[in-house]
């Protein structure tokens, strides 16, 4: 995978108090997101219109045959992401020896020969020999592929260093000066061809990623390449290599299910890559395969069949198109010695449930290493995985994004048509604390409610839209409740939160309208992260149904606006924090400022009074929080804003 500005991570669904790998990464990329906004406000170069940045780059039968080719990949939700290279036997370390080699921390190990600025055919001579794949290996992928649920795999046939799992037929790939050759299979044998041919044998779609990056073909373009292109080169040499090389495995390894392409940016993309004779050609040899959207610049373009976040969930629910989260089991996509930080199945299963909740797919990497090996720590956890997903099918293959925007309780929906009408899954992440669960804004009758692993039904109010959940279930993993509904699904999505019965108002952070660069709700909509611009703002609405201070006086009743201590849950790393603004209905004189410091972490949250504010009447409010300023390592992560009273002393 590549490192950009637009390449944002997100945290696995668990809160780490100390800081990680995945901090420091985080801190890293929000440093560069800072520096792409500001490049983004500069001036601008004027840009020739390119024909290819369209649609399938122009590519006819695509669009035609779009339903067609694209339903299994809808109904199918879990995919391997296999990344395997000479990478995986430097394993994050240079000279690839972690007793005597340098660690490199940068979080994905498969651009160990950009991060240790490794020069060929140093780096080929070096790694060749240590790349010893046994024989069966891609077996044990494609037996693990299929316990875990995954319905489709996707392997680097060629990443960014430029070699090739497969035995290409290609003059530069055979010979050449700069790495004596490009195929690295063993003697004898197609890496590929053994990947695609177990997968199947598994009853798992093969598909294969292939980089249009390449930083050691003299003639490739100079796109996150530090390793210097001869002057004069002539890049259409390198396109058609290129093109060659997409032929090749479009023609020799029978039916592939995805071309996976990495990547462009607004300089080098559509025609820079011929990409509308390249996906003729394609869909010519495979007429059932699909394509992701990496032709072109931006990873949420909608000019392939999906588009492709990488580690973070789009948010609020997408029902345009779908998309694939591409994710990793620890920090790097590519096997590192180093990178310990493993998700546990139940990250895993929140993830998962989480995408398919917004109607898209999880495309879950591993990482074997020189000898084909995936980590223990991935199968345990996988083999984990599939068995919930085996408990929890129905919940997860050919279902749709939920209906609701919002949620009062911890966890997400699905959704698919039923006989009756709809059956909605909720997804609960966690046991209510108040052993009851309430689907805010559901317009239908409530018919029927089921733990669905289990079968047993469960009491529910249809009038007030809540079920009982047993006290009993696991609160280790993720519960599944079949809710089943009169009719199509109706919610009416109202982001405004209710005033409680104590006069608190509590506005978690999925119910914020967000705005502005880079920033989103991450960790399964536990928290706002990202907040990398001052032109981000996060806005609360809420109905404050009394909000003012009564006392009882001698037997009269004094009604005063009431005043509300203004207390955020936030996250600050080391070199984030800023001033914070926060404004109440837009008005200079509800507006409350405050200096934001670290808490000692990202995930190290910490409730934090800002200030007061005052609500002189019933009705509905909003709060916007920005940042007037911020730390060149970013703003902050908020998890949650409450409004507290402040009981007036009486007189």
């Amino acid at each position: 995978m590549h490192l950009i500005p637009r390449r944002r991570r997100v945290e696995p669904a668990k809160t780490c108090p100390r800081q990680t790998e995945g901090d420091f990464v985080k801190r890293t990329l929000i440093r560069l997101l800072i520096i792409a906004t500001i490049v983004a406000t500069g001036p601008q170069l004027a840009v020739a219109q390119d024909d290819e940045v369209s649609p399938y780059g122009g590519a006819e039968g695509w669009k035609e045959t779009y339903e067609e080719r694209v339903a299994w990949f809808k109904d199918a939700k879990f995919g391997m992401f296999i990344h395997w290279g000479l990478y995986s036997a430097a394993g994050g370390y240079w000279p690839p020896e972690p007793d005597t080699g340098k660690r490199f921390d940068q979080h994905y190990a498969e651009w160990i020969r950009n991060w240790a600025r490794v020069p060929e055919p140093e780096y080929g001579k070096t790694l060749k020999p240590l790349f010893t794949p046994k024989a069966g290996c891609t077996q044990q992928w494609a037996d693990l592929a299929k316990k875990a649920g995954m319905k489709y795999a996707v392997l680097t046939a060629k990443h960014h260093e430029g070699y090739t799992l497969f035995n290409s037929d290609a003059k530069y790939s055979q010979a050449n000066d700069q790495t004596n050759g490009t195929n690295i299979s063993p003697a004898g044998r197609d890496l590929f061809s053994e990947y695609a041919d177990s997968m199947r044998s598994a009853d798992v779609k093969p598909g294969f990623y292939y980089s249009i990056i390449d930083w050691q073909h003299p003639s490739a373009y100079d796109l996150s390449r530090p390793f210097p292109v001869p002057a004069g080169a002539d890049h259409d040499q390198y396109v058609d290599y290129m093109s060659g090389q997409l032929d090749e495995l479009a023609s020799n390894y029978g039916e592939l299910a995805v071309v996976w392409i990495d990547y462009s940016n607004a300089k080098w993309q559509g025609s820079t890559w011929k990409t509308s004779s390249n996906l003729t050609n394609l869909l010519r040899k495979q007429p059932h395969i699909i394509t992701n959207n990496r032709w072109w610049n931006d990873l949420s373009n909608r000019y392939g069949d999906y588009f492709s976040p990488e580690k973070w969930v789009p948010t609020g629910n997408q029902h345009d198109q779908p998309f694939e989260v591409c994710h990793t089991m620890n920090e790097s996509f590519g096997f590192s010695y180093h990178d310990d930080q493993w998700k546990s199945s139940a990250d895993v299963i929140k993830l998962l449930c989480d995408i398919v909740g917004k109607g898209g797919n999880l495309l879950l990497n591993v990482g074997p290493d020189r000898f084909g090996a995936i980590p223990e720590p991935c199968v345990s956890a996988l083999t984990e995985v599939g068995e919930w997903v085996e408990a929890n099918e129905e919940a997860i293959y050919g279902t749709f994004a939920s209906p609701f925007r919002y949620y009062d309780f911890g966890g997400c929906c699905s959704t698919r048509p039923i006989d009756s009408g709809t059956r909605l899954y909720v997804h609960l992440f966690s046991p209510p604390e108040s052993g009851a669960v309430t689907l805010t804004g559901l317009q239908n009758d409530i018919t029927s409610v089921k733990l669905l692993a289990e079968g047993k039904k469960l009491t529910f109010d249809s009038d007030m839209k809540s079920f009982e959940v047993p006290k009993s279930i696991a609160n280790d993993s993720v519960v599944v409740v079949c809710v089943d509904l009169q009719g199509e699904c109706k919610v009416e999505n109202d982001s405004a939160v209710n005033q409680r019965s104590d006069r608190s108002i509590v506005m978690p952070a999925a119910r914020a309208e967000l705005e502005g660069p880079n920033i989103r709700l991450e960790q399964s909509n536990q928290n706002i992260g990202w907040w990398t611009s001052a032109d981000a703002a996060a806005t609360f609405t809420f109905n404050a149904t009394r909000p003012e201070s009564v006392q009882h006086l001698g037997g009269s009743v004094k009604s005063t606006p009431g005043v509300y201590d203004l207390i955020m849950t936030i996250g600050v790393d080391g070199a984030a924090g800023g001033t914070m603004v926060a404004t109440l209905n837009s008005s200079p004189e509800q507006q409350v400022n405050y200096q934001v410091t670290p808490t000692g972490g990202w995930h190290s949250y910490q409730p934090v009074t800002i200030g007061k504010i005052t609500l002189d009447e019933a009705r509905t409010y909003s709060l916007t929080v920005k940042a007037s300023s911020l730390r060149r390592g970013g703003f902050m992560n908020l998890r949650e804003v409450r409004l507290q009273p402040v009981e007036t002393p009486a007189e």
